[in-house]
């Protein structure tokens, strides 16, 4: 029998979130994912079967616990740019929350999140 889990998952999910904020998902390793939980490699495969599942559960609970937040959106931008062309279900995901969004809010938030994800300071340019 297998060893009960002792970690928080919500905390987890939240350093992913970090690293995936930092690097992107491509640059993202698991060595990158395992150095931030404290978990081992085993523990994260068992849990998540995926570094693509890792970032799937981080977009999920994104979206279901704080849609407006601009991590959020740092990664539905990471999503949409680095997976949604080649990854059918994180396109669905991602066209689900966005469809319910208007054009004008989606250009400006999507707009600002660029921005600031580039590291460029924009507040000139939304003020």
């Amino acid at each position: 029998m297998g060893r009960k889990k002792t970690y928080d998952l919500s905390n987890v999910l939240e350093k992913m979130k970090h690293v995936f904020l930092s690097n992107g998902y491509e640059a993202t390793s698991l060595d990158d994912l395992v150095n931030a939980t404290g978990l081992l490699r085993g523990s994260l495969y068992a849990a998540f079967g995926s570094k693509r599942s890792m970032f799937l559960e981080v977009l999920n609970a994104c979206l279901e616990k704080h849609p407006n937040a601009e991590d959020t959106w740092e990664i539905i931008l990471i999503g949409m740019i680095e997976l949604s062309s080649r990854d059918k279900l994180i396109r669905n995901k991602l066209k689900v929350f966005l469809d319910n969004i208007s054009n004008d809010q989606l250009i400006a938030t999507l707009g600002k999140t660029i921005v600031r994800r580039s590291k460029i300071n924009g507040d000139d340019i939304y003020e």
